[in-house]
């Protein structure tokens, strides 16, 4: 009996030591990890708990037994026959006792082969790909950066294919009344002051362009060290910034989306099913749910932008600016995570590479996380053609497209430490076939946000 106690004492201290080594390595990479673990923890300790029970149990059993079969020895014959009567009916409690000991272990083994098939069930349509880690990423940019050469901006020129949306975007800014950097007040020389017509032609003439200067800090304009013309492209983003990131609000949070649209024959990705989804995970998406969403998709004009190299150029600085406001949006609000849903192939006619979401939208995401800096959102792609080993790799690298640049421009910052900015994670769930934005994948991402704001707010 002391031998058992012993022995239990024993194996309660490993559980506990193992247990704890697990939970502080498996803290730092995942919250559902974490819980699964504990989870098995538990049951094991159950189950070694339940088996000594069992044998203690059975060890009382058996010596009663003897003592009871000794003693008896010393009766007389007849009582021994009767005395053996009685010790034919005594083992039934034991097997009562080891029939019952062995259901609790099934039930237990069972519970704990479900938990074990928890992340690999079959009768889910979609699959989980592993999240990559800050760590990873962090990795590939400093790769990344290291071997980026010189990258060339192009200068876009005008036009005149968007007229309905300057205008409607013309009027609500006079409406706001923006103002820039009260900084520039302060120069020798300060410059004209910009008005609701010019931030708008600014918008399609010059967005790429504005948008690189978010790398030039405030603290830079203070220092009076930068030239004219940094000090004029910052003048005028910093009008934009001032009215149209106030157009990207949302009442819930926002999620990206690409090649969604109504004449799906199977219904299944329509943009009717995407906006239901996004309701069900209270999300709205970016266009048309916001206001600015909501002119650029109202104008017919749009689609005539890109049948030319020079009208394809001003959708391009149009949707660049759009996307930096929608990013920054969402920054400002710290938003946990980034939920993109493609359904897009990454070949062939209108493809992945040639969506707003991988030419514009992600490539913001790297430059709010990495180049502002002090945001660490995770990326949910839900791949509906059921290609993330193709589509993760692709946008990844996109996340990272605008940062070698930014990064050399940080000439005190090595790349290790340029990388190390952000820790933002990344996952890809491919949802094909029988699977669709349904009730049930709903609630499945749903999990994965609400896990990645417990683990933010621990």
């Amino acid at each position: 009996m002391v031998i058992t106690i012993i022995i239990t004492i024993i194996a309660m201290i490993i559980i506990v030591t193992i247990g704890v080594i697990i939970i502080v390595v498996v803290i730092l990479i995942d919250i559902l990890v974490l819980v699964f673990v504990l989870i098995l923890l538990i049951l094991i300790t159950i189950i070694i708990i339940t088996t000594i029970i069992i044998v203690i149990t059975i060890t009382i059993t058996t010596n009663s037994t003897t003592i009871v079969i000794a003693g008896h020895h010393m009766f007389a014959m007849n009582a021994q026959w009767a005395l053996c009567g009685k010790l034919r009916l005594r083992p039934r409690p034991r097997a009562e006792s080891l029939e019952r000991g062995s259901m609790i272990l099934r039930f237990l083994l069972l519970t704990l082969a479900a938990g074990l098939r928890l992340n690999n069930d079959p009768m889910r349509p979609w699959e989980d790909h592993p999240a990559s880690t800050a760590e990873e990423l962090q990795e590939l940019l400093t790769i990344m950066i290291a071997e980026a050469g010189t990258v060339q901006v192009l200068l876009k020129a005008g036009g005149a294919e968007a007229q309905e949306v300057m205008c409607n975007l013309t009027l609500t800014c006079e409406g706001l009344q923006p103002k820039a950097d009260w900084l520039l007040d302060y120069y020798a020389s300060p410059l004209p002051n910009k008005t609701c017509t010019q931030s708008v032609s600014d918008i399609f003439a010059s967005g790429d362009e504005l948008v690189s200067i978010l790398q030039v800090s405030r603290f830079a304009v203070a220092s009076l060290d930068v030239s004219d013309e940094t000090l004029r492209r910052y003048q005028a983003l910093s009008f934009l910034r001032n009215w149209l990131v106030n157009l990207t609000r949302t009442h819930h949070y926002a999620l990206f989306w690409a090649g969604f649209w109504d004449g799906d024959p199977q219904k299944r990705t329509t943009k009717g099913k995407l906006s239901n989804f996004a309701k069900s995970l209270e999300h709205a998406t970016m266009h048309p749910d916001s206001f600015l969403g909501q002119v650029i998709e109202g104008s017919q004009n749009l689609d005539a932008c890109y049948e030319d190299a020079q009208t394809s150029a001003l959708a391009g600085n149009m949707w660049s600016i759009a996307s930096m406001s929608f990013v920054l949006g969402m920054r400002e609000k710290a938003q946990g995570t980034v939920i993109a849903l493609v359904n897009k192939k990454i070949t062939g006619e209108r493809n992945l590479s040639q969506s707003v979401l991988s030419t514009h939208e992600i490539p913001t995401v790297g430059l709010a996380a990495w180049g502002l800096g002090f945001w660490s959102p995770k990326v949910i792609v839900v791949d509906l053609m059921g290609t993330c080993s193709q589509t993760s790799p692709a946008l990844q690298k996109q996340l990272f497209a605008r940062l070698p640049t930014w990064a050399k421009s940080m000439k005190r910052w090595s790349a290790e430490a340029f990388a190390r900015r952000s820790r933002l994670q990344w996952q890809c769930i491919d949802c094909s076939g029988t699977c669709s934005l349904d009730d049930a994948l709903a609630e499945h991402v749903e999990k994965l946000v609400k896990a990645v704001l417990n683990l933010k707010e621990f």
